[in-house]
C-alpha cells in the first residue's frame, strides 16, 4: 500500500511540473491601457414619429405648391362669384372684388 502512495505522490509531482513548464512556456500576460480614461456613450433615438414626418412632408409641399389656406379660399370665393354670376346675369350684374363703377 505504501508503495501505491509513493507511486501516486511521484506521478502527481509529474503531471504539476509538466502542467507548470507548459504554463510558463506558453503562458502570455498581456496589459492593457486606455489612452483616454473617459469614454463617448452614443445612442440613437427618434428624431420624427411618423405623423410629423407626414405633416413636415406635407408642410414642404404646401410651400412649394402655393397651396395655403388663403389660396384655397380665394378660389372658393372665386367659384361662387362665378356661380352667381352666371345665375343672376339677366337680373342683376354681380361686382367681382376690385370693379368699381365710375
Amino acid at each position: 500500500m505504501l508503495h501505491i502512495h509513493h507511486y501516486l505522490f511521484k506521478m502527481h509531482n509529474i503531471l504539476i511540473q509538466t502542467i507548470s513548464f507548459y504554463v510558463r512556456e506558453n503562458f502570455l500576460q498581456l496589459d492593457l491601457y486606455y489612452e483616454e480614461l473617459s469614454c463617448e456613450m452614443v445612442s440613437q433615438h427618434v428624431a420624427f414619429e411618423f405623423l410629423s414626418l407626414l405633416s413636415e412632408i406635407g408642410g414642404f409641399l404646401g410651400l412649394l405648391l402655393g397651396a395655403s389656406v388663403l389660396t384655397v379660399c380665394e378660389i372658393i370665393d372665386y367659384l361662387v362669384m362665378s356661380l352667381l354670376r352666371v345665375t343672376r346675369k339677366g337680373k342683376t350684374q354681380v361686382q367681382a372684388w376690385g370693379e368699381y363703377n365710375a
